[in-house]
């Protein structure tokens, strides 16, 4: 969303004042439950959740080589669900715009993602708050508002998108759904998991979060990996380069010697040594060709194949070349 605000369509311009606009709706709604809280403790979240959801804009994770996801779900979830209904989604919200300012993100693409947070979370808080006990019917609510969160959260997230680019909105969410909807989901069994712990077991409370140092591995693991490619990656276009120059510098007096050897074959008489040896000169002449021909092919063997794969293509590429 580049350029000034002014210069955006009609439609993102609604959008971009509208999703937050309907969060502040929703907020004032559920705000009504007031902002006495269970257990003094909770109060401590306000300060914890914002200092989470600001590192977790600051420091985004890697779930794929070009897959990035907030890890902020978890705690704006943990205040929706723990806090008082008139905190809870206004930390969120709050703890989302001082994440996006802290990254260097517009004021209004901060806004929208605030308004989203704030509609999704004010729905959370609606319908699975936890109290001072938990119960299975407790347990159930909170599960759906992790569920609800989650869903809402996405079908706003891709509505900008799809208004700044003309492409078709359901197509976007369909593409958005399945490259985050593992880790979305499991964001908000931890966030549900450790509200319910909190009030529970609140010495269990943190097993949760052990998802995330496995999270910082799996980045190390993908961070390795995109260095191994993007070396693999040079190594063969190096190759490419080589075995294209050679094919290319032997081709010319390649086909000179072959030309020279037909008009020598038709100067000669029909049999005697000289005529065999040109035949046989002619015939390695040949060889030598079907050889370039095979390097031609090598060299753009690995083009358009993604690095570490271990396609049947690769495998008959790699086969072919091991002939030569």
């Amino acid at each position: 969303m580049s350029g000034g605000f002014g210069t955006l369509s009609p439609r993102l311009r609604a959008v971009i004042v509208g999703v937050p606009a309907l969060g502040v709706v929703l907020a004032a709604a559920v705000a009504r439950g007031g902002i006495a809280t269970a257990e003094p403790w909770r109060w401590v979240l306000i300060p914890v959740c914002l200092v989470a959801i600001i590192v977790s804009e600051k420091y985004p994770v890697k779930i794929g080589p070009e897959q990035k996801v907030n890890l902020g779900a978890l705690p704006i979830l943990v205040a929706a669900l723990l806090l008082p209904p008139a905190v809870g989604p206004a930390t969120a919200a709050a703890g989302v715009v001082a994440g996006n300012l802290v990254v260097g993100r517009r004021w209004r693409e901060a806004a929208f993602n605030a308004g989203n947070v704030l509609v999704a979370s004010s729905l959370a808080a609606s319908i699975g708050p936890v109290g001072n006990e938990t119960n299975p019917s407790v347990d159930a609510r909170a599960a759906l508002a992790g569920l609800v969160f989650a869903i809402v959260n996405l079908v706003l997230a891709v509505l900008p998108a799809s208004l700044h680019t003309g492409r078709p909105y359901l197509v976007l969410l369909r593409r958005a759904a399945e490259a985050s909807w593992a880790a979305s989901l499991s964001l908000a069994a931890s966030a549900v998991s450790v509200a319910l712990l909190a009030v529970e077991a609140p010495v269990a409370a943190a097993l949760p979060l052990v998802v995330l140092p496995l999270i910082f591995r799996m980045n190390l693991a993908i961070q390795a990996q995109g260095k191994a490619n993007e070396q693999l990656a040079g190594v063969l276009a190096a190759q490419r380069r080589f075995l294209t120059d050679v094919s290319h510098q032997v081709a010319t007096p390649l086909a000179t010697i072959m030309t020279n050897l037909s008009i020598l074959r038709r100067a000669q008489p029909a049999s005697g040594p000289t005529v065999d040896a040109i035949a046989d000169s002619v015939a390695e002449a040949e060889r030598m060709k079907r050889m370039l021909a095979r390097l031609r092919a090598l060299a753009h063997a690995d083009e358009d194949v993604p690095p570490m794969s271990s396609t049947p293509t690769r495998r008959r590429r790699a086969r072919r070349a091991s002939s030569l």
